[in-house]
């Protein structure tokens, strides 16, 4: 099945007949496989693990920066974060040739309708060329001139339990440029770690993993997510305070087959899907449990109105309330 914008895209294939086309952040979907013989779909260029994975039948780059090589055409599908959405189409000017078109497709709630002044990065004369489905498809002819790839992460000094801590953020990671409450609530409460690895799961622009670190430099420390954004910007922030540990990618705990911790430590995202899901809950809980050594510990932040309780009691040994506010709630469990 495909999604409304991957729909909206295969309606207008013949703009794209008989060129190389680079995917750009494309849906889970069968879209390159829809896309006619005609259309030789070159590349993907995903963030997401579980977009890079699954390789959308054709080849795929993962990362921060688009594959290598010119592209006759780029179809970009609206990110979530405009930061994110202007860097992209920054990249872009270093693989579409003066005169190439691109494409930015995407629901109207995400934005799309005024994402004109964001394609002015890539050229003059960006317009709607056909909307379905509450989805727009915008055009644009490039003409800007190629930037340097360079790092453009965003530093900030955060005041973090007491002390000031570096932090790079890479556009489009979880709360860019700030402490969140929740993880503000963790790192407030969470004491010092037992020996033994410690993995940072779901690590975002790397604040726990760099704290835990400051702390007690000796620990061995892993950290993942599934955006290669976030992983960009752990790294940096480990690097701007001179700290080492594992970063790597991830899909839920795919990466990490065989591996057990003393400890996990996580503000894991919000899906919508927890509220009402009690089994994705339970299986997201369970893969926790199973990557920790027997006496292993959990430290996990949530909002409140998340089932994370009751999962978390039907499956460790103890479970207590750490930590709580008026939104968050840290929980500490640990293994039988």
């Amino acid at each position: 099945m495909l999604s409304n914008p991957s729909q909206l895209v295969l309606r207008n294939e013949s703009l794209f007949s008989g060129r190389e086309v680079l995917l750009v952040g494309a849906p889970q979907d069968r879209l390159s496989q829809e896309l006619g013989a005609e259309t030789s779909v070159h590349w993907h260029w995903d963030w997401l693990a579980h977009q890079y994975v699954q390789q959308h039948g054709g080849r795929s780059h993962f990362g921060v920066e688009p594959p290598d090589g010119v592209f006759d055409v780029a179809i970009v599908f609206m990110p979530k974060a405009k930061s994110r959405l202007q860097y992209v189409l920054q990249q872009l000017t270093q693989i579409l040739p003066a005169g190439h078109r691109a494409y930015l497709v995407g629901e109207k709630k995400e934005g799309t309708d005024s994402a004109g002044k964001w394609l002015a990065t890539l050229g003059d004369g960006a317009q709607k060329i056909d909307r379905a489905r509450h989805c727009i498809l915008w055009e644009v002819t490039v003409q800007a001139q190629p930037v340097s790839r360079q790092d453009i992460a965003t530093q900030k000094t955060l005041p973090i339990a007491g002390s000031g801590l570096s932090v790079a953020f890479w556009p489009g990671v979880f709360s860019e440029g700030r402490l969140d409450e929740g993880t503000a609530l963790l790192l407030e409460h969470i004491p010092e770690l037992p020996k033994g690895p410690v993995l940072d799961f779901a690590c975002g622009s790397g604040v726990i993993a760099s704290f835990l670190l400051k702390r007690q430099p000796a620990l061995a420390l892993t950290a993942v997510d599934c955006d290669a954004f976030a992983l960009a910007s752990t790294q940096a922030t480990l690097q701007l305070n001179q700290q080492t540990g594992v970063v790597l990618p991830s899909d839920g705990f795919s990466a990490l087959q065989g591996q057990r911790f003393s400890s996990i430590v996580t503000n894991p995202p919000f899906h919508e899907g927890f509220r009402t899901d009690m089994a994705m809950t339970s299986r997201f809980i369970r893969d926790m449990a199973s990557h920790l050594v027997g006496g292993g510990e959990l430290w996990l932040v949530a909002n409140r109105f998340l089932p994370y309780a009751e999962a978390l009691q039907e499956t460790f040994a103890t479970v207590q309330v750490a930590a709580e506010n008026p939104r968050f709630v840290l929980y500490h469990a640990r293994r039988g």
